[in-house]
C-alpha cells in the first residue's frame, strides 16, 4: 500500500501518470482518489468493448464512494492508453444491500 497525497484533485491525465509508473510485478492496482479526477480517468479508461449498461451508469453519475473495474488487454502498466480497459463493474453505494439481522 502507498499513501500518495498527489491522488487528492488529480487530474485524469496525472492519475493515467501514476498507473503508468506502477511496477509490472503487480497484477492489479486500487487506486482511490478524489472526483472529478478518477471519474474523468474511469471515462477514459473505458472502451467500447465495455457493456453499454455500465458505461452509461458511469457517464450518469459518479457518487462518492463509487467503484469502477477494468480488465485490461496491456503487457505493462505503462502501455495504458485511453480506452484500453474493458469496464467489468461498477458499483455505487446505494447498489450496495445491507442485511438487517434480527
Amino acid at each position: 500500500m502507498e499513501h500518495r497525497l498527489d491522488l487528492y484533485m488529480a487530474s485524469p491525465a496525472k492519475l493515467l501518470k501514476i498507473i503508468r509508473q506502477q511496477s509490472d510485478d503487480f497484477e492489479s492496482i486500487l487506486m482511490i482518489g478524489h472526483n472529478p479526477g478518477t471519474e474523468a480517468l474511469a471515462s477514459h479508461i473505458a472502451g467500447p468493448e465495455s457493456p453499454r449498461r455500465l458505461l452509461a451508469d458511469l457517464n450518469e453519475k459518479y457518487p462518492t464512494a463509487a467503484l469502477a473495474a477494468f480488465d485490461l488487454d496491456i503487457g505493462a502498466w505503462r502501455d495504458l492508453s485511453p480506452g484500453d480497459g474493458t469496464l467489468t463493474y461498477f458499483i455505487k453505494p446505494r447498489d450496495l444491500v445491507c442485511e438487517e439481522t434480527p
